[in-house]
């Protein structure tokens, strides 16, 4: 076996080039904040555009510790999903839930996700390794269910 080269980082203008060549475009991305009456953080979200898939990648989805069990993850996803879908080119959004968290995968079924599979050890974390979710809501899915949901 020989020796292996050692990892060089490219440069700014190689990693535009490759990003351009995968996504069309710079991808984009947002992050959101939602401040409480408090003018504390109530929870936050990151949404991730990918205009060659036509997609958005939900993550970085999470309520304040007490502020959890109100209804605000709901509040929250419907935000997210009315926000990634305003792009009219976007068809799915995705997202990844470790497995163990049952209140997260219930809130995003309530809110018209859909499960597609498991990730198995896919998280490396100290001596053990957890499994992710693949979760996602497709735009003919989502307009059925905003509608089903406008008067709540």
């Amino acid at each position: 076996m020989g020796r292996r080269k050692p990892a060089i980082p490219i440069k700014n203008s190689q990693l535009h080039r490759l990003m351009r060549k995968h996504y069309g475009a710079e991808p984009e991305h947002e992050v959101w904040a939602v401040i409480g009456h408090d003018n504390t953080v109530t929870g936050h979200f990151q949404l991730r555009y990918s205009r060659r898939l036509a997609q958005a990648i939900l993550g970085r989805v999470a309520i304040a510790p007490d502020h959890r069990g109100m209804g605000f993850g709901a509040k929250l996803i419907a935000l997210a999903t009315r926000q990634a879908f305003a792009r009219p080119w976007i068809n799915r959004i995705e997202l990844r839930v470790y497995d163990f968290n049952t209140p997260a995968i219930k809130t995003y079924k309530r809110s018209g996700f859909v499960e597609e599979g498991t990730l198995r050890q896919s998280t490396p974390i100290g001596n053990t390794y957890w499994n992710a979710v693949i979760m996602s809501l497709l735009r003919a899915e989502f307009e059925g269910f905003d509608k089903r949901t406008e008067g709540e």
